[in-house]
C-alpha cells in the first residue's frame, strides 16, 4: 500500500530514509580506537573511513538527483537501497584498512540515494516555508539516530567488536528497500525530458549555481558541515584519549549533542514560521558562531573535563539543527523545475566541503584536540560570516 504525502507515515518514511546518513557515520564512531587498532594504523588512518564516506557521497550528490530527474525518485532509491545493504556486509570481509576505505566509499555512493531524494521528494511536494517545516520535521526524526546510534554503537563495540556495526547497517539496507518497495509513492510531477548525459548535468548544475541566493545558502550549509564532519571524525578519539571516557560514555555525549540537534530543528521550525527563513538562518548561524568560540576558549582556559567539550559542541549542534533544514528549503525554493540537480549540487557542495576539512584536519592535527577544536569553532565562525557579508546579495534577489 502506497503512502500518500501529508500523512504522518509519509513524513516517518522521510526521516527514516534520511537517517541512512547519520547511521552510516555515528555507529561505529566508539568502534574508531579498535579499527586503529586493529588494521595497525594511526587515527588519522581510521578517520579515512570517514574520509572516503564523506568523498563517496559527495561524487554521489552528482549522480542521484540529475537521474531521478529522468527516470523517477523510487527507481533510484532502491538501486541505492540494495547497493548500501551489499557495500555494508562487504566491510565486514575487508582484509586491510584500504579495502575497508573503498568499501566505505561505495558504501557512501549508496547511502546518498535515499537522503537526496528524500530532499527532493520534499520539494516534489511543498516548497517556502512549508518545505522548511517539513525539512525540520524531517529533521528532528533524523537526529534521533545520532542519540541511538553512538549508544548502540558502544554496546555493540563492547560486546561484538567493531564489525558488528557493518552487520547492523546491512540489516537495515534490506529493511529500508523492502519498505520503500511495499510503501514510497512516485512524487515527481514531470520527468526531465533532456537525455542523461554528463553533459546535461552540468548544464543543470550550472543553471541552479547561477542564482547568488543559492551560492550564499550552500556556502552557508558548507561552512556548518564542515565544522559537524570535523566534530563527527575526531570526537571518539577526543573524547576516550584526550579525555578518557569509554566508548558507551562517548556514546552519552553524542547524544547530548544530537539532543540539542534536536532542539535546534524545532526552534528553526518556530522560527521560519514567524519570521521567515533567513531570519531563522541568522539565529542558527550566530549559534554555529557561538558554540565555535566557545569550544577551543573552554578546552584551552577550562579545568580538562568532558563538559568543556560538550557544552560549547551542544550549542553549535542546535545552531546546526536550525540551519541545516531551513538552509536546503531556502537553497532549494527557487527551482521546482530543478528539484534533484538543485539537492544534488548543495548536498556536492557542503559534502566536498566537509570531506576536505575532515581529511585536511587529520592530516595536519591528528593528534592535537585543541587543534582539531579550532578548526570546528572556525567552521562555525565562517558560516555566521557568510550569513553577514550575503545579506544584501540575498535581498537584492
Amino acid at each position: 500500500m502506497r503512502l500518500k504525502p501529508d500523512t504522518a507515515a509519509f513524513v516517518v518514511l522521510l526521516g527514516a530514509l534520511t537517517s541512512v546518513g547519520p547511521l552510516s557515520t555515528d555507529i561505529y564512531l566508539p568502534s574508531m580506537p579498535s579499527i586503529a587498532a586493529t588494521f595497525g594504523t594511526t587515527p588519522a588512518g581510521a578517520e579515512a573511513t570517514l574520509t572516503g564516506y564523506f568523498f563517496g557521497f559527495a561524487i554521489a550528490q552528482i549522480i542521484h538527483g540529475p537521474i531521478s530527474d529522468r527516470v523517477g525518485r523510487r527507481p533510484v532509491l532502491l538501486a541505492g537501497l540494495a547497493l548500501y545493504a551489499l557495500a555494508g556486509f562487504a566491510c565486514i570481509f575487508a582484509p586491510t584498512i584500504g579495502l575497508l576505505i573503498a568499501a566505505r566509499a561505495v558504501q557512501a555512493i549508496a547511502a546518498a540515494a535515499p537522503i537526496i531524494l528524500a530532499r527532493t521528494i520534499v520539494r516534489d511536494v511543498h516548497s517556502g516555508v512549508r518545505a522548511g517545516r517539513l525539512f525540520s520535521l524531517i529533521a528532528s526524526i533524523t537526529g534521533l539516530m545520532p542519540i541511538v546510534a553512538p549508544l548502540l554503537g558502544g554496546v555493540l563495540e563492547t560486546h561484538f567488536g567493531w564489525k558488528s556495526s557493518f552487520i547492523v547497517m546491512g540489516l537495515l539496507g534490506v529493511v529500508g528497500f523492502v519498505v520503500v518497495g511495499v510503501a514510497m509513492p512516485e512524487t515527481i510531477r514531470q520527468r526531465s525530458v533532456v537525455p542523461l548525459s554528463l553533459g546535461s548535468i552540468f548544464v543543470s548544475f550550472g543553471q541552479v549555481a547561477q542564482n547568488a541566493r543559492f551560492r550564499a545558502y550552500a556556502a552557508m550549509l558548507s561552512f556548518a558541515y564542515g565544522g559537524f564532519f570535523v566534530y563527527i571524525g575526531v570526537s571518539s578519539f577526543i573524547v576516550q584519549r584526550y579525555y578518557g571516557l569509554s566508548p558507551v560514555a562517548y556514546g552519552l555525549t553524542f547524544t547530548l549533542g544530537a539532543a540539542s540537534f534536536i532542539a535546534g530543528t524545532f526552534l528553526g521550525r518556530r522560527i521560519a514560521h514567524r519570521s521567515g527563513l533567513d531570519y531563522a538562518l541568522g539565529v542558527g548561524t550566530a549559534l554555529l558562531a557561538g558554540g565555535g568560540l566557545l569550544l577551543p576558549a573552554a578546552m584551552l582556559l577550562g579545568p580538562g573535563t568532558i563538559p568543556e567539550f560538550v557544552i560549547p559542541m551542544a550549542v553549535f549542534q542546535a545552531g546546526i539543527g536550525i540551519v541545516t533544514p531551513q538552509g536546503l528549503a531556502a537553497a532549494m525554493t527557487p527551482f521546482p523545475e530543478r528539484a534533484g540537480a538543485a539537492s544534488s549540487l548543495v548536498g556536492f557542495l557542503h559534502m566536498t566541503t566537509a570531506a576536505l576539512f575532515l581529511g585536511l584536519t587529520g592530516l595536519f592535527f591528528g593528534n592535537h584536540a585543541l587543534l582539531q577544536a579550532c578548526v570546528i569553532g572556525g567552521n562555525g565562525v565562517a558560516a555566521f560570516i557568510v550569513f553577514l557579508a550575503s545579506r544584501r546579495l540575498r535581498a537584492a534577489v
